[in-house]
């Protein structure tokens, strides 16, 4: 009788011992299964996206996403460039690309805006020259809107040190940046991202993107940033591509009245976009069918 009184005590600690395992493989399991939702859900939405833009609307404009009923502000590149809107540059570029800008490298023809690159004659400050414009200090827009625009743009090897983007930044100049598309061919990458200050000439920190899936970027595709005051989504092809809602620094940045301009440009070169190489086919253009704003 003392032996199994003795034992007693290391028979309830093995027990014991023996519980908390179970319960510990039991919230595994449970965690495991959370996981395994996650990611089949992800692997849906993606799938669901990459559906949608390997065969996107190309013609007209598609019909206005729900809750946005005002269009405050439409370009269709079927005439000239208004001067009164658009700033088309004509400079040095910018310092962290490997061109600079010519103005006669933005055309607009055939019903859309083409911007195009080229080699600079030996000797000059940037080897190559490219495209840019904007409605800096012209047209802008504040509070709650969503901007879209259909692009194609050169893509693959024929493209490397390619650097198209459309993006907005605000007119104070102060922090913040929003880039609805920005493509590195060298990089096999197209991405939304969002600024939250300038450190430096050519870093931006902190920055959160959200890369898309590959498909062909040399067809039509339309890209779309949702602005509202609690939120910040991207669009490609209508689909939902990223919902930087929940980025912490967000709120301080974009929930406010400052008002956004666009920037429109080819870049070529520099750290970010990589180096053209022999491959590089400078006949190819970044372009534009139409930019449109809509409102509440």
């Amino acid at each position: 009788m003392t032996l199994v009184s003795d034992v007693t005590p290391f028979l309830t600690a093995a027990d014991k011992q023996i519980s908390d395992i179970n319960a510990a493989n039991a919230a595994l399991s449970a965690t495991n299964q959370t996981q395994a939702a996650t990611i089949a859900s992800q692997a849906a939405q993606i799938a669901a996206l990459q559906a949608q833009i390997s065969s996107p609307p190309t013609t007209g404009l598609p019909a206005l996403p729900a809750g946005w009923t005002k269009t405050l502000f439409q370009e269709l590149f079927d005439k000239p460039l208004d001067p009164n809107i658009w700033n088309t540059r004509n400079d040095g570029g910018q310092n962290n690309n490997s061109a600079s800008n010519l103005a006669s490298n933005v055309t607009v023809q055939n019903g859309y805006l083409s911007i195009h690159g080229g080699k600079n004659p030996a000797g000059s400050p940037k080897p190559y020259n490219a495209g840019y414009i904007d409605t800096k200090g012209k047209k802008s827009w504040s509070g709650e809107f969503y901007a879209e625009a259909r692009l194609r743009f050169p893509y693959g090897p024929t493209a490397y040190g390619f650097w198209p983007a459309w993006w907005m930044r605000p007119d104070d100049g102060g922090d913040g940046e929003i880039d609805m598309m920005e493509c590195w061919p060298f990089k096999f990458q197209v991405s939304a991202t969002i600024h939250h200050d300038y450190l430096t000439t050519s870093a931006h920190v902190p920055h959160v993107g959200k890369n898309f899936p590959t498909v062909d970027w040399t067809t039509w595709h339309t890209f779309g940033v949702e602005k509202t005051m609690g939120g910040m989504k991207f669009f490609v092809d209508g689909a939902l591509a990223w919902d930087a809602s929940s980025v912490a620094w967000r709120e301080d940045i974009f929930d406010n009245t400052r008002a956004w301009h666009f920037r429109h440009c080819l870049q070529i070169g520099g750290s970010w976009g990589g180096q053209p190489t022999s491959a590089t086919d400078f006949s190819k253009t970044y372009d534009t069918d139409y930019i449109r704003v809509l409102g509440r």
